[in-house]
């Protein structure tokens, strides 16, 4: 599936906490086959706990406005998923806080609803997702 990215296009999905990603090989060696991995990155989980890895507060429009929330990123990273193929980069959403609101009739809507970030409520678990993209020079240098 990654294989067939086209160009100009990004790819976003989900990932489990304990899936494996790479960073790209320092060194290939002089004789033999390229490497396609270099060393293992932390976790979807341990990259959210790390705390030695600022969070970056990012805007997004949903729901019919403009959210806040704080993301970790994790860029090129290679998974063996597609066997190395396609440079992603991981990213690692902060549990929002939210509640569902209702609408004037007095339902909450089914599908989309309105979320609401109260300070007091429990987050729930984080959203960890990968990006593909079509176009390799995203992340070089």
């Amino acid at each position: 599936m990654l294989k067939k990215v086209p160009e100009r296009t990004t790819l976003i999905g989900r990932v489990r906490k304990d899936s494996v990603f790479f960073h790209p090989p320092q060194v290939q060696p002089s004789h033999g086959r390229k490497r396609k991995y270099g060393p293992r990155c932390p976790t979807p989980e341990e990259l959210l706990k790390d705390d030695q890895r600022p969070w970056q507060r990012v805007q997004a429009y949903a729901a019919g406005k403009r959210h806040q929330f704080e993301v970790k990123t994790l860029s090129p990273v290679y998974t063996q998923m597609d066997k190395a193929q396609t440079p992603l980069r991981l990213v690692v959403i902060k549990p929002v806080r939210y509640r569902l609101s209702k609408n004037p009739n007095g339902s909450t809507r089914a599908g989309l609803p309105h979320l609401h970030r109260p300070e007091s409520a429990p987050g729930k678990g984080a959203a960890i997702l990968f990006m593909a993209v079509g176009h390799r020079s995203e992340f070089s240098g």
